[in-house]
């Protein structure tokens, strides 16, 4: 689930992948219950392992759907590498759902850790993690996406 994220695809250590896949966190949500809302501040990834999640907005009272989200999907995969604003849409669970839920925090300490064992124990690296993650921060800022669904990948076609 992790190699959906752009970032985490190619080029980043086994060592790094194995620990965001063992200790990232798995949150329970239940039906009705939101992951996220307008203003919510966006410094997490969301990957739906189980459930589905409706992606809404509210528009002179109305709600409108804007996407539903199965099992596999990413959510918030851009969001966390630009620093933007808060979320504009709502995510809400409409069944029970366990969604693995990756902090930037821990993201960036992960890969600190990592540079600091290479170094502490004279292993050199091919690529410094944290520079291919600068330049993949300023490539997603070049693509100046802001509709709200841009931040959503890995929808699967067969449910």
């Amino acid at each position: 689930m992790l190699k959906k994220i752009d970032f985490l695809k190619e080029g980043v250590s086994p060592l790094i992948l194995n620990k965001l896949a063992y200790t990232t966190p798995i949150r329970e949500y239940d039906p009705g219950q939101l992951i996220f809302k307008p203003g919510d501040p966006m410094n997490t990834i969301q990957m739906i392992e189980e459930g589905i999640v409706e992606i809404f907005i509210y528009f002179e009272g109305f709600k409108f759907v804007l996407d539903r989200l199965y099992a596999g999907s990413v959510i918030n995969y851009r969001n966390l590498f630009l620093d933007d604003e808060p979320t504009q849409v709502y995510a809400q669970c409409l069944r029970q759902s366990y969604i693995i839920e990756l902090e930037e925090s821990y993201l960036l300490a992960t890969i600190d850790e990592y540079v600091e064992n290479m170094k502490n124990n004279n292993i050199a690296m091919e690529d410094d993690p944290r520079k291919r993650l600068q330049k993949y921060q300023i490539n997603v800022m070049k693509e100046q996406r802001g509709y709200p669904l841009d931040y959503i990948v890995g929808i699967p076609n067969i449910l």
